[in-house]
C-alpha cells in the first residue's frame, strides 16, 4: 500500500472505472463508512464491496479528475463522471468526494453529484 495521497485517489477512480472491485480493497478501511446521497451509508469493507459488485446502478463509468489532494488525514477529489446506466441511460455529471484518511486507507467517503434541483 502506497501513501493515500491525490495520485493515489486519481488511482481509486481509474480501479473503479476498470471494475477492478477486489481490488478496491486496496483504498479503504476495513471500517469504512461510504455515504451517497439518497442511500442509507454503507458500513464496512464487505458492505462496500458488495455495493460495487452486485448493486452499483452504473454499467460502465469514465471519470475525469479534476482535482484530487489529501492533507492531514482528510482529502477531496473532483471532477466529472460519464456513465452507463444499468437501465442503459448515459449520463454525465459533475462529482465531489470528501474523505477522512486512517493509517493511509479511506475510512469515511462521502460522495456529492451536481444534479438539477435546488
Amino acid at each position: 500500500m502506497t501513501n493515500m495521497d491525490g495520485l493515489r485517489l486519481r488511482e481509486l477512480f481509474a480501479t473503479i472505472d476498470a471494475r477492478r472491485w477486489d481490488a478496491l480493497a486496496e483504498f479503504f478501511h476495513p471500517d469504512i463508512v461510504y455515504e451517497r446521497p439518497g442511500t442509507p451509508p454503507l458500513r464496512g469493507l464487505d458492505r462496500v464491496l458488495l455495493y460495487y459488485r452486485e448493486e452499483r446502478q452504473i454499467i460502465s463509468s469514465a471519470h475525469t479528475v479534476e482535482g484530487a489532494l489529501v492533507q492531514d488525514g482528510s482529502g477531496a477529489a473532483w471532477g466529472r463522471v460519464d456513465c452507463v446506466l444499468t437501465a442503459g441511460t448515459r449520463n454525465e455529471l459533475g462529482f465531489a468526494d470528501i474523505y477522512l484518511i486512517e493509517q493511509e486507507l479511506i475510512r469515511l467517503r462521502r460522495t456529492h453529484f451536481f444534479l438539477p434541483g435546488v
